[in-house]
C-alpha cells in the first residue's frame, strides 16, 4: 500500500519518486543488496515505495546487484510501475550519490522529484510535498568518521560527493 498525500490538503505533488540504490553497500554482508534486507518481514524497497506520494513515479537508480532489485520489483509488488535507470560507473572514481542522481536527471525530465537512498528510512509527512522548489533535508556528520565518506552539500560548492575507499 502506498501512502502518499491529499493534494487538496497539501498542495502539488512529487511527481518523480526516485531511490538511489547503484552502489556496493560494502558494510553489508549479507549477500544480497542492502535495499531488500527486512525490516519488520518487508524489504527496505518496499518501506520507501510506501514514502512516495500515491501519483509519483517510481525510478530506481541501480548498478550493483541490479538484477536482484530489478527482479524483486518484478515479483513483490507486482501492482508498482517501477522504471530503472542503469549506473554503468557505480563503483570508483567520481561515483557515489551524487553521479546517481545525475544519471536519474534525464528520467526524471523536468518533473518535480524527491529523492533517497536505499538505506535511509524516515517517517511518512505529506506535509514534505507541499515545500515547493529546491531544498534538501541534512543532518551532521557523525563523530569520528571523515568527511569524504559522506555525499555532503557545501555552501558556495554545492553537492561533494564521497570519495572512492569509503564503506558506504
Amino acid at each position: 500500500r502506498r501512502v502518499g498525500c491529499d493534494e487538496a490538503q497539501h498542495g502539488p505533488t512529487v511527481t518523480a519518486f526516485v531511490v538511489l540504490a547503484a552502489g556496493r553497500g560494502t558494510r553489508s554482508r549479507a549477500g544480497i543488496h542492502k535495499a531488500l534486507l527486512p525490516i519488520d518481514g518487508r524489504a527496505v524497497l518496499t518501506h520507501l515505495f510506501d514514502l512516495a506520494p500515491t501519483d509519483a513515479r517510481l525510478i530506481v537508480v541501480v548498478g550493483d546487484r541490479s538484477d536482484q532489485i530489478r527482479g524483486y520489483c518484478r515479483l513483490a509488488p507486482p501492482d508498482l510501475d517501477v522504471q530503472f535507470v542503469q549506473v554503468a560507473d557505480f563503483d570508483g572514481l567520481g561515483s557515489g550519490p551524487g553521479a546517481s542522481l545525475a544519471a536519474a536527471a534525464s528520467e526524471v525530465g523536468s518533473d518535480d522529484m524527491v529523492f533517497t537512498t536505499c538505506d535511509t528510512l524516515w517517517a511518512a509527512d505529506p506535509s514534505l510535498w507541499a515545500v515547493g522548489g529546491s531544498w534538501a533535508a541534512v543532518d551532521s556528520i557523525p563523530p569520528g568518521t571523515a568527511p569524504e565518506r559522506w555525499c555532503r552539500l557545501v555552501p558556495g560548492v554545492g553537492v561533494v560527493d564521497k570519495q572512492p575507499g569509503g564503506d558506504g
